[in-house]
């Protein structure tokens, strides 16, 4: 894999965002029914196909889909472990990890003090 000389990032291999338009309806509904494990499971098939393929854009919307279907069904537990889990995975881009954190903190005001 070769890697993107200003960003040392890999470069991107094939483009996934036609798939991604393509998927947010059918998460959408996912989640209007309350099925977030379901929504997630959606998101998480397509995002391990955009890492690989080092699909920048693509990977930092599913991330930020990931946090906030979390954030908008108050699932705070969850929104931990998909941000926990999605930072860990083995080649994962440092940008789509910055964007999913960025996401992630314009929700820690609406969070229980708990």
């Amino acid at each position: 894999m070769d890697l993107d000389q200003t960003t040392n990032e890999p470069k991107m291999e094939k483009d996934y965002s036609e798939s991604v338009k393509a998927l947010q309806p059918e998460v959408e509904q996912l989640l209007a029914s309350g099925q977030l494990r379901a929504a997630l499971d959606k998101l998480h098939g397509l995002e391990k196909k955009t890492r690989a393929a080092a699909d920048l854009w693509s990977t930092s919307q599913l991330l930020e889909s990931m946090v906030d279907a979390c954030g908008a069904a108050s699932e705070w537990v969850m929104l931990e472990q998909e941000v926990a889990a999605m930072s860990k995975k083995h080649g994962q881009l440092k940008q789509a990890i910055a964007k999913m954190v960025q996401r992630a903190m314009t929700y820690v005001d609406k969070t229980p003090d708990e």
